[in-house]
């Protein structure tokens, strides 16, 4: 019964410790906005970087619209970059096609980049799972460091009745150079579609 229960400590300890060691070097995609490639490493100059991983079919992304647009907004003049990843391949998530994205983003009047990432390469790479995951960055000499992966707050329901802020949070430390304390929250939402 001990090993049991030491194996079973190990898995729930493993991935948290795991994002605090996690980085990423790079990685471009399309914006479909403009039609431009935006890399990370372009990003290099801030204080931070929050990336979130959405899509337009889920329900609990669209609850979300409105509250990351108004947390770019608050953080727009503290030099931190901002960029949501729409990983669902548009073959079985139609909603999700690039003509979609791009509804959708002058629809919500987007603020920032909303990149495709139809093949799911950059999801690999941020090992995320689910739309809305959002995840904070601190740049450093070789690439960025993933401070925070998860929920965007505990209450995807009503926005009145947050209680932890999970993503504000971890920007406010992420700017103030340190880290969070808890650097993964499981996210709510769906899965990501791949083909």
């Amino acid at each position: 019964m001990s090993n049991r229960l030491a194996v079973i400590l190990i898995v729930l300890v493993f991935p948290l410790s795991a994002v605090a060691q996690k980085s990423i070097t790079d990685f471009s995609l399309k914006n479909v906005t403009n039609d431009q490639t935006i890399s990370l490493s372009s990003m290099k100059d801030k204080k931070a970087v929050v990336v979130v991983f959405t899509s337009n079919y889920c329900p609990y992304a669209k609850l979300y619209e409105d509250r990351l647009i108004g947390l770019y907004s608050a953080y727009e003049d503290q030099n931190v970059g901002f960029v949501l990843v729409n990983p669902n391949h548009p073959e079985t998530s139609p909603e999700d096609a690039e003509a979609m994205m791009i509804k959708r983003a002058k629809e919500k009047s987007y603020p920032f980049a909303y990149l495709s990432d139809k093949d799911q390469a950059v999801a690999k790479l941020f090992d995320a799972r689910k739309t809305p995951e959002a995840f904070v960055l601190r740049p450093t000499t070789t690439g960025f460091q993933v401070l925070y992966q998860g929920a965007i707050d505990d209450n995807p329901q009503s926005s009145g009745e947050v209680r932890n802020y999970h993503l504000k949070d971890a920007l406010n430390l992420a700017i103030a150079g340190k880290k969070p304390a808890e650097s993964y929250q499981r996210p709510t939402g769906c899965m990501i579609r791949g083909n």
